[in-house]
């Protein structure tokens, strides 16, 4: 049984993830820093990087934007009023919604050996999985979303569309499709 990593990229079920492996009575070791890039762990274990099974959970960027909107939504010092002005702000892009694929790459290559999709594998695929390798017990859900839906507006599509290209092209999802919106 090789040790894994997880790539926890914000607002795709990596909280829920990390607590099935946490609660797991099994010798399965998993490797995560929370919204740690996959250039961080090469650096920290060089040629050691290589032992280990590394996987992620990605997600349609139009969701995973909009998640993130509710995020800010419920921070009492940023609130909905400015909330086009933060998120289409560099430091809320950042923080909060990187580039997936920018986040997963190790010299210009996405380095997870596993790649789950949010909305066709969390959490039974991701949870059948982690029992493959040895987890046991079940995935919770440990963060409920607000239940507000989050309105983007055309700059904001445009926007979403623009900044996250890398990631419509690497994970094989549709930029002109916002019927998921």
């Amino acid at each position: 049984m090789k040790d894994l990593i997880f790539f926890h990229i914000a607002k795709t079920s990596g909280t829920s993830i990390k607590s099935m492996i946490k609660r797991s009575e099994s010798e399965l070791k998993c490797f995560s820093v929370r919204h740690e890039r996959a250039q961080f762990y090469k650096n920290h274990l060089g040629d050691r990087f290589d032992d280990f099974t590394k996987f992620t959970v990605v997600r349609n960027p139009y969701t995973r934007f909009r998640s993130g909107c509710r995020q800010i939504m419920l921070n009492p010092n940023r609130g909905p009023k400015h909330i086009d002005r933060v998120i289409m702000s560099s430091e809320m892009a950042s923080k909060v919604l990187c580039r997936q694929s920018a986040f997963l790459s190790v010299d210009g290559e996405i380095a997870a050996d596993k790649i789950f999709r949010f909305e066709e594998d969390v959490p039974a695929g991701v949870q059948e999985w982690l029992i493959e390798m040895g987890a046991t017990g079940e995935m919770p859900h440990k963060r409920e979303a607000t239940s507000e839906a989050i309105e983007l507006n055309e700059e904001m599509i445009e926007f979403v569309r623009g900044y996250y290209a890398a990631d419509f092209e690497a994970f094989g999802y549709d930029p002109d499709d916002i019927s998921v919106l």
